[in-house]
């Protein structure tokens, strides 16, 4: 792919149903491939050219089992980069000569036999370019394991990939709750953050707890970057016991909303990413230059560890019960709970 610094983005909002079977894994991954052809087709020559597809989090797998062995028992998971889904997108990608942020799914590593990652991927022409496990499930709800609560894990945590259209972080869903995460991205080169997300009600609405575009707005422009934020359009029935309300959008690097969605169900939301603007405005401007205004050294609260790292070795089952174990012992480790 030649380099390129003005493209369209297509944010494809899938409404899939949990899969119990590798038979239903195989059917959801089928039909997102479809709305990949129905993007290029649709908005492939307006504006242009989609050079980037991105999809939810567990957007083939959704949320049938409510622990890591479940999945493993069950093999609702993907082996990455060797299974079928990775090898699949690569040629829809190379079929297209764009790249595909491939959601997220359930992933199943031999290294660490007792877990589950849910893992982002983002797939080239050339194959698979990154691999990002969430280093912030969603506790106590979500069962798979951070990275951090692995004993020994020394991979990259916060993995930036250096295409022809940009340099491309992703994070998943609870993780934009936490600023430091995307500001780590950041600081590692990324200019267009990618959220898979599953958000659920009563987080994505009209009314007073909109947090989706809150935090979709606020981290775009705190860190001048791009946030491409898709999010899934399942409903009760398919991905019970939550119905996710859509609301996949697009955000420039001074908190514009380019373009959205504002309903559940299957949508295409597209928009235009200018690297081009951004890298001027990151060099140029001397107003809102926070990554170059933070005074690191006034922050001190990083320096005291909160939520324990390391509790788990890659063969000890991470449980619900460890988790609010382990969030009880970081409330107890949180100066501001502390009398």
């Amino acid at each position: 792919m030649e380099m390129t610094t003005r493209y369209g983005v297509a944010a494809i909002q899938t409404a899939l149903p949990s899969a119990t079977t590798k038979e239903q894994v195989a059917a959801n991954l089928e039909r997102a491939i479809s709305m990949v052809d129905m993007a290029m087709e649709g908005c492939g020559l307006y504006g242009h050219p989609i050079k980037l597809v991105v999809f939810p989090e567990i957007f083939i797998h959704g949320f049938p089992y409510h622990s890591n062995q479940e999945y493993i028992d069950n093999e609702i998971y993907a082996l990455i980069p060797d299974g079928p889904e990775i090898k699949a997108l690569t040629e829809v990608a190379k079929k297209y000569d764009i790249y595909i942020q491939a959601g997220s799914m359930f992933e199943y590593d031999p290294k660490y036999p007792a877990h589950i990652f849910n893992t982002a991927c983002l797939v080239g022409p050339e194959g698979l370019v990154l691999k990002y496990r969430k280093v912030n499930p969603w506790i106590p709800a979500e069962s798979g394991t951070s990275p951090l609560q692995i004993e020994g894990y020394n991979e990259e945590l916060f993995p930036v990939a250096d295409t022809p259209i940009g340099k491309i972080g992703v994070l998943i869903c609870y993780d934009i709750m936490f600023p430091e995460n995307i500001r780590q991205l950041v600081f590692n080169g990324t200019e267009v953050l990618i959220r898979n997300s599953a958000y659920m009600h009563p987080f994505v609405s009209s009314g007073p707890m909109n947090w989706w575009r809150t935090m979709s707005q606020a981290r775009s422009m705190e860190n001048i970057v791009y946030g491409i934020h898709c999010n899934q359009g399942a409903s009760l029935k398919d991905i019970p016991p939550f119905s996710f309300p859509g609301g996949s959008c697009i955000v420039d690097f001074e908190g514009r909303v380019l373009s959205e969605v504002c309903e559940s169900g299957e949508h295409i939301v597209y928009g235009h990413i200018d690297l081009e603007s951004l890298r001027a405005w990151r060099s140029q401007s001397y107003q809102h230059a926070m990554l170059g205004h933070l005074r690191t050294e006034a922050y001190t609260y990083l320096k005291n560890p909160i939520f324990p790292s390391g509790t788990h070795g890659p063969s000890k089952p991470l449980t619900l019960d460890d988790n609010i174990e382990l969030t009880n012992s970081g409330r107890k480790n949180c100066s501001y709970i502390k009398p």
